[in-house]
């Protein structure tokens, strides 16, 4: 076993762990994921390149050996994560989780979490304790798909596969461009960083003299050392920046020099496929029990991480690895795979069907406006409704239009009520993450072009409509990532909204402002249905705190001659806003307000609508 091999291994490992445990210098930690796949694709190939005898048997080798180093170890912590989910998890969460669990186990992690929308590189506390398991998806669905082609097409056209590389970095590089969700969980746009193993597995450096060998591994060590401190992931992933670990690792392997001072990374390397699938359960399930962010918390993932990682890799990886007695027909694999996933699914549903909420005389409200179903809220690449998606009364002379981003969208329900009881026409212009003002910004490392198309059709069409009034909420107490990065953030945020305003031909009177709404420390929902928190109504209250842009909100009100509604009063104290109100939740998730705490709000958004004399 090469030792710059388990090295690179524990770096990797280190590096993924830290991100995870938000250490603010490694927030390009979770490139460590793309060392593995270099890794991968390099022991992978290098494997099939030695093998000898029947096609048949090389083939049928491989895979047990693949599913002797891969299943045991993770079809057990699949089903301790289900049992753990089952006790440590909000009862909310327990229907989804049972879906990732099956998907885990069936290695199908990365397709379903791309349906759900998931996005890995903002993952919160309340995340899957399955979301890692999406690079053993994308891995094991490399694994099914190489070594054949290898054996039928590469193995005698070795020089083909860097050319394969480039076509495939290419195809990356092209669909991160155009759904970088796609490309960051989809197995083809992942396949280059496993073929730049490959590449390096046909090429010996055995012509390489010592002193060329150390000065190459060093350059790998740095340039990987020097990725997961610097890129972030405000940067394209997979895209430029991911090329910067995959060379560095390629080079390590490459050189093929080994030197002894790093030994706890190997050591780290040896354990770190077991270190890989406990910690992240373990963290997702010590912040829902309510630990605080801190040294201790990382203290703890740490310690409690590499105990259990260690008892995996002795008592599990390794005896199936080595123990001929636990070898398995692949039939009996695919048995184990299919008892593991069906009963780790079925636990966790029979579970969530009879999970209760915890909480005694409160109501959990999580419905979403009904402008989320009918398509009228737009997804992230949609440009515009198929539809005109007015409401109430649409032979009405008073129109409303509301526009913005999901924070316009949650006052959806209130103003529809409105629009029912005072015949009013109410038009929905709303658009996930896309905030009602010209604003360039960046999602998942790459310009969000449906957003910028999106504000500029925004603008012309409120022109068009002319409405009686016009509405605009925005998620100030979140920071979007802009392209354009010469200004502060107020600064651009304000210049933005002005240059919005400036361009529609209403009259400034008409034009409302919302004040954003304080932004939950946690999914309330979630932590109100916590066991941990069970018939503890205060227990999910958080500090009222705006952000700078959310405060500068009434004086650029102010300075654009618009009318600004301040909603916070409604739903907080000066200090505290309670999770709960009139015995149903205030928030729907970790953001929007449930659609009932909204209704609940139509008699103080009435009021200052005739405080405006807009009604």
């Amino acid at each position: 076993m090469r030792r710059d091999i388990q090295a690179l291994r524990g770096l990797a490992i280190v590096s993924v762990l830290f991100y995870h445990l938000e250490f603010s210098q490694v927030q390009g930690g979770f490139l460590g994921v793309d060392i593995f796949f270099v890794i991968s694709g390099f022991v992978i190939t290098a494997r099939l390149d030695r093998g000898d005898g029947s096609l048949s048997k090389q083939i049928v080798d491989f895979y047990q050996k693949r599913l002797k180093r891969i299943l045991p170890a993770s079809l057990a912590i699949v089903l301790l994560t289900g049992i753990g989910s089952i006790y440590f998890v909000s009862s909310l969460q327990l229907k989804s989780i049972a879906h990732d669990a099956l998907n885990s186990s069936l290695f199908s992690a990365n397709i379903g979490f791309l349906f759900q929308q998931n996005n890995y590189l903002a993952a919160t506390s309340n995340s899957s304790p399955f979301l890692h398991y999406w690079s053993l998806g994308v891995e094991e669905q490399f694994y099914l798909v190489w070594p054949l082609a290898f054996f039928f097409f590469f193995k005698k056209k070795k020089k083909l596969i860097p050319v394969f590389f480039l076509l495939t970095l290419i195809f990356a590089f092209w669909l991160t461009s155009v759904n970088s969700l796609d490309s960051f969980y989809l197995p083809f746009s992942r396949f280059w960083e496993f073929l730049a193993g490959a590449t390096i597995a046909t090429i010996a450096p055995s012509k390489l003299s010592a002193n060329l060998r150390k000065f190459l591994g060093t350059l790998g060590w740095l340039v990987m050392i020097v990725s997961v401190f610097l890129v972030s992931t405000h940067n394209a992933t997979p895209g430029i920046t991911t090329l910067i670990p995959v060379f560095g690792a390629a080079l390590v392997i490459w050189s093929a020099w080994e030197f002894r001072r790093y030994s706890p990374l190997v050591w780290l390397g040896d354990i770190s496929f077991s270190l890989y699938l406990v910690h992240w359960p373990i963290i997702v399930f010590l912040y829902s029990q309510g630990v605080q962010p801190g040294i201790m918390k990382q203290m703890t993932v740490l310690l409690l991480s590499l105990f259990l990682a260690v008892l995996s890799y002795k008592f599990i990886e390794n005896p199936f690895r080595f123990n001929k007695k636990l070898s398995l027909s692949l039939p009996r694999w695919a048995l184990v795979v299919a008892i593991v996933a069906g009963g780790s699914f079925t636990g966790v549903s029979v579970a969530a069907s009879h999970a209760s909420l915890n909480l005694k005389n409160v109501t959990i409200d999580t419905s979403s406006p009904i402008i989320y179903a009918n398509g009228c809220h737009l997804d992230l690449n949609v440009d515009w409704p198929k539809g005109d998606c007015a409401f109430g009364d649409l032979t009405s002379a008073t129109s409303i239009v509301l526009a913005g981003d999901s924070h316009a969208a949650q006052w959806f329900p209130v103003l529809e009520q409105l629009a029912q009881e005072r015949h009013w026409k109410l038009i929905a212009r709303t658009k996930s993450s896309c905030p009602a003002m010209f604003l360039a910004t960046i999602r998942l490392g790459s310009v969000d072009k449906s957003c910028a198309k999106w504000q500029q059709l925004l603008a012309a069409d409120i022109n068009k409509l002319q409405p009686t009034i016009l509405i605009i909420a925005n998620y100030s107490q979140n920071r979007y990532e802009l392209v354009n990065d010469v200004l502060d953030y107020n600064s651009a945020w304000n210049q933005g909204f002005a240059e919005f305003i400036g361009a529609l031909k209403v009259d400034h009177s008409k034009i409302v402002l919302f004040g954003d709404t304080p932004r939950p420390t946690a999914n309330i929902p979630e932590c109100l249905t916590l066991k941990v928190n069970a018939n503890k109504r205060t227990a999910c209250d958080f500090v009222n705190l705006l952000t700078s842009t959310s405060m500068s909100a009434p004086t650029l009100a102010a300075q654009l001659h618009v009318n600004f509604i301040n909603p916070v009063p409604w739903f907080c104290t000066s200090t505290k806003c309670p999770a709960t109100s009139g015995g149903v939740n205030v928030y729907r998730d970790g953001s929007h307000l449930s659609v009932t705490a909204a209704k609940s709000k139509s008699g103080q958004l009435l009021t200052a609508f005739k405080r405006f004399k807009l009604s």
